[in-house]
């Protein structure tokens, strides 16, 4: 898990995704990229700030 967070996401696809957000008129501001944004950004906005804690907790081990 730290080696995850102190490496971070490796950035070619971010920067394909913002490539793209240049390129493309109608895309979208905000774009997820990767696994971990696919999972967690709509379980965020579906849950309290105990239980979204509670599940990253889960998730990684902690």
């Amino acid at each position: 898990m730290a080696k995850a967070i102190n490496e971070g996401p490796d950035p070619l696809p971010i920067a394909q995704a913002v490539k793209s957000i240049i390129e493309n008129e109608e895309s979208e501001i905000a774009v997820k990229v990767g696994q971990e944004a696919e999972l967690f950004v709509p379980m965020r906005k579906e849950m309290d700030d105990k239980a979204f804690e509670a599940k990253i907790k889960e998730t990684f081990g902690l």
